[in-house]
């Protein structure tokens, strides 16, 4: 395999993909100005094979960038919609063979973290994963950083939100729970009951993922070097088999 081109702070632009959910988002960073050049998201639905390509190449359009001035490609793994995750996925490694340029892997839940201002809370991002259930983690905003503190997660979202609980209970009660995204919509008549019950909890429907919060992490990734992988090692991150596989 040929030499993968190297990072230079002083000459490179990231391209940012997100296609897990219903949306079709992908945006450019400049990092020598620090600064996001463009950004289109698109929600028509799960249509990222007729859409994806098509953005990004607009959005190069507009931007006057030559598509060989990407350096860096941060691509949302999952979980998600698998037929989405596989668009993103592949979309990123087909540019990055043929760019000969290296992607940043960012988790989608990790992802949805990043536009939350809540301060001294425990955030629960949730993904609708069908069938009852939803993908989701635990994070604790502590001194402007986010850490996740549980495993990655399927199961129903009322038991996220327990395990949430008995966090904040160790805590002593003392931090507010954020629960945000679409797993938040898909289980509506269940959230408008704990909302009744657990003043400590808040929830936002709505579906927060976007290439720009893919675009936080990565660049952060990038400083520290870590979760950078050649077209070939890059991989998906399902948390769950696909139904035709159980």
């Amino acid at each position: 395999m040929k030499n993968v081109k190297s990072y230079n702070n002083k000459m490179c632009k990231i391209l940012s993909i997100e296609a897990t959910g219903k949306i079709s988002s992908v945006c450019v960073y400049d990092l020598k100005i620090k600064k996001v050049l463009g950004e289109i998201n698109l929600d028509v639905g799960y249509t990222h094979s007729e859409t994806l390509l098509i953005i990004i190449n607009d959005l190069l359009n507009v931007l006057r960038i030559n598509i060989n001035k990407i350096n860096y490609i941060a691509c949302s793994q999952g979980p998600g919609s698998f037929t989405g995750i596989k668009i993103g996925v592949a979309t990123a490694k087909a540019l990055a063979h043929a760019l000969n340029i290296k992607i940043i892997a960012v988790n989608t839940l990790d992802s949805m973290t990043q536009n939350i201002v809540q301060e001294n809370c425990f955030i629960s991002p949730v993904i609708d994963s069908r069938r009852g259930e939803v993908f989701g983690a635990i994070y604790e905003y502590q001194e402007k950083e986010i850490f996740r503190i549980s495993d990655f997660l399927n199961t129903k979202l009322d038991q996220i939100i327990n395990i949430a609980c008995e966090i904040s209970k160790n805590n002593n009660n003392k931090k507010k729970i954020f629960v945000c995204g679409d797993g938040v919509a898909s289980n509506i008549s269940l959230v408008l009951n704990l909302k009744n019950k657990n003043k400590n909890i808040f929830f936002d429907a709505r579906d927060n993922r976007k290439s720009v919060n893919i675009l936080n992490l990565a660049i952060n990734y990038l400083k520290k070097d870590i979760n950078i992988y050649t077209y070939d090692s890059f991989l998906p991150f399902y948390l769950r088999k696909h139904e035709a596989e159980l």
